[in-house]
């Protein structure tokens, strides 16, 4: 019954869009079937509610229009997004957002992989679930141990065929469809790569080392064993030579980064170039490719004999006698893998959704972290974006790893979604985005989340709570990423804060509140982990300095989930470092 109103409101609510403004991009059948798939990849508990809350406005449009005859959707909608009722507003807020996606001209891929599965009688050394830079690195150190493994996928091998930050990248290549959100005191949209790769196919590449200070906290707080930079050093040499980690070539600075780096240098903070990983033709050329696992350790991986079932989850693992067996939801009977040892690097909601279900540590999932992140718009009377701009990357370091800002990818699409908390003023994109960017304060915060599963729903559910020092980070960076942007002579600034005011003057910022609600503020995040962490002290991780899992055996932990603490950076060069450390000392007594 819900489905049914549901469709009849997501019919209503495309058509009312297009006659709005006149659409007439792609049909509104081929709109609403895009919708449709994009929903069925969202988490089950999210798409139950937002299904519920829309039958729930539909009844109170019906109820509404029978008592005044000319009271039309496109009034109701409105109204709703105005509204201070949260969950109606947000409602239309998700399908506004969701519409923006979809409403590309852009066809659907298809692909899919095929399966085949080993003989059930076949015992490898190690079975690796996850593809992620932790899985990819792994699965390549094992092998050229001679030792017999396979990596166990979730995602597609789409072999580079999906534009970087493109609706069908979104729709193929993120953990479900990129639309997903914590619940708690503070609602944080997150995204996860889904793909063969993992996260390293869809991101942008930044790098960083492990702050000291940060490695230095771990040491102290989780006693953490041989992880100061002198230990890692070694480890972030080799990860940096294989990803050709480097800067842009000279003079070719995407223009929306030098902004960052124009209104921070009038306020004496310190900016720097972020490296990527990225490998460039020659020094005078954005050409080139990013190296992602799928084109480097992975790569060598499947050229040297390496296994990968792709389209493949893991449901949960069991350890009979001495051997794991890794129970897989493939849609077929009593498939099941069987191994020495098992990695696990599922990523930071995978991984303790695989132990928790697998009743194998009660301590998993206690204390994900994200980045919380929240942004702006920034219109300047020149141009600086263009389709070939390049990744911005340029960050403001003057606050070390407790906050810090920088530009994001600004496509046409993105820069409409971010406009969302002004969706009076979005359309000025369409002839202005050339002159726009968006900007973003990200902050190391307190507090953090919990995943818990539940009755009737297959997929996890995070409940995340900010601290007030928190909120106070995200309002204090907000405030000086708005004046950073005025001394680098922004016309107007949109933060991402409903019905907040538009920045046109310093003044202006004064105007922002002393503290931002949480449930008014577009907050998302990109880096996600912290949710299984290493250390010697069993009271608060969950697996020993290398990755091993506590009273368990042949099981470890190497992905995001195994950093203790946030590292108030990209996370994924932590990630690799530690991975490249562990597995070696993991496959010392194996070999």
């Amino acid at each position: 019954m819900i489905n049914y109103f549901y469709k009849i409101f997501l019919k209503y609510y495309i058509k009312t869009r297009y006659e709005y403004k006149n659409l007439n991009i792609i049909s509104s059948k081929e709109m609403f079937s895009r919708m449709v798939s994009h929903q069925k990849k969202m988490p089950d508990f999210l798409g139950f509610g937002i299904k519920l809350v829309s039958s729930i406005f539909l009844i109170l449009f019906c109820i509404k229009k029978f008592i005044k005859p000319k009271y039309s959707l496109i009034n109701a909608i409105n109204r709703t997004r105005a509204s201070n009722i949260l969950t109606l507003r947000n409602l239309i807020r998700f399908h506004d957002s969701l519409f923006e996606v979809a409403h590309i001209e852009e066809k659907k891929i298809q692909n899919k992989s095929k399966i085949k599965f080993t003989n059930q009688t076949d015992l490898f050394d190690f079975i690796i679930i996850g593809s992620g830079p932790g899985g990819a690195i792994s699965a390549k150190i094992i092998q050229n141990s001679n030792l017999n493994s396979c990596i166990i996928e979730k995602g597609d091998n789409w072999k580079n065929k999906l534009p970087d930050f493109s609706y069908n990248q979104m729709l193929h290549q993120y953990n479900y469809g990129g639309i997903t959100t914590t619940l708690g005191n503070a609602n944080i949209a997150y995204t996860e790569g889904s793909t063969f790769g993992g996260g390293s196919e869809i991101n942008s590449g930044l790098y960083h080392r492990t702050p000291e200070n940060i490695l230095k906290s771990w040491k102290k707080t989780f006693s953490l064993k041989s992880t100061l930079s002198d230990d890692l050093s070694p480890h972030f040499e080799s990860i940096e030579k294989k990803l050709c980690v480097s800067y842009f070539p000279d003079g070719l600075l995407p223009k929306a980064s030098l902004k960052l780096k124009e209104g921070s240098e009038d306020l004496n903070l310190e900016v720097r170039e972020i490296p990527r990983w990225y490998k460039y033709d020659n020094d005078k050329s954005l050409n080139g490719m990013k190296m992602t696992m799928s084109r480097t350790y992975l790569k060598d991986y499947k050229n040297d004999g390496g296994m990968v079932f792709h389209n493949t989850k893991v449901k949960k693992i069991k350890k009979i006698n001495s051997i794991w067996e890794i129970h897989l939801d493939n849609n077929e009977k009593n498939e099941i893998l069987r191994s020495k040892n098992v990695i696990l690097s599922a990523g930071a909601i995978g991984t303790p959704q695989i132990l928790l279900k697998s009743n194998l540590s009660e301590k998993a999932g206690n204390r994900i972290q994200m980045h919380p992140t929240i942004k702006v718009v920034a219109l300047f009377d020149e141009d600086i974006n263009s389709k070939d701009m390049g990744v911005p990357v340029h960050q403001v370091k003057e606050f070390g790893s407790e906050y810090s800002f920088g530009c994001s990818i600004s496509s046409k699409t993105y820069l409409k979604l971010a406009m969302l908390d002004h969706f009076n003023d979005r359309e000025i994109v369409n002839d202005n985005w050339k002159k726009m960017a968006i900007y973003y304060v990200m902050i190391r915060p307190q507090g953090y989340g919990k995943i818990k599963n539940y009755p009737f729903f297959n997929d996890p559910i995070i409940k995340y709570h900010l601290t007030n020092l928190d909120k106070r980070n995200l309002t204090n960076g907000l405030k000086l990423l708005c004046k950073i942007l005025m001394k680098a002579k922004a016309k107007i600034v949109f933060p991402c804060v409903y019905n907040s005011p538009i920045i046109k003057t310093m003044n202006d910022i004064n105007k922002l509140p002393k503290v931002l609600s949480m449930q008014d503020s577009s907050l998302m995040s990109v880096h996600l982990f912290s949710s299984c962490p290493i250390g010697e002290d069993k009271k608060k991780c969950v697996a020993n300095s290398y990755g091993k899992v506590f009273d368990h055996d042949g099981l470890y932990i190497a992905d995001g989930s195994m950093l203790p603490t946030a590292p108030g950076v990209n996370p994924q060069g932590s990630i690799m470092a530690l991975t490249h450390r562990n597995i070696q000392k993991i496959i010392t007594p194996v070999s």
